[in-house]
């Protein structure tokens, strides 16, 4: 359940899509996740990306790494081990540990 109203996916999703679109980080990580695993929307990798990375420009650790990995593996962009390299550095340096998989 959710606090004071049910649960509704699709609900939150559109209430992270203003936020992010106003300039909440927080929320530009909600809908890049949310976007990864279709939760609440259809599963989108390059939109994924593309809220992660402007989460990650603006400093949020935890998108840093999440793009560092998409840029690993190819998800939603181009594959670039540099870029990938770059952004999980960013994020090691903030205390973000980095998967095996990155």
């Amino acid at each position: 359940e959710g606090t004071g109203v049910a649960k509704n996916a699709k609900a939150a999703f559109s209430w992270y899509l203003k936020a992010a679109e106003g300039g909440s980080v927080v929320s530009q990580v909600a809908l890049g996740s949310m976007y990864r695993t279709g939760r609440g929307t259809e599963r989108d990798f390059v939109n994924a990306a593309a809220w992660y990375l402007k989460a990650a420009e603006a400093g949020n650790p935890l998108a840093q790494e999440r793009i560092g990995y998409m840029y690993a593996t190819g998800q939603g962009v181009a594959l670039d081990a540099v870029k990938a390299a770059k952004w999980n550095g960013i994020a090691k340096d903030a205390g973000i540990r980095i998967s095996d998989a990155n």
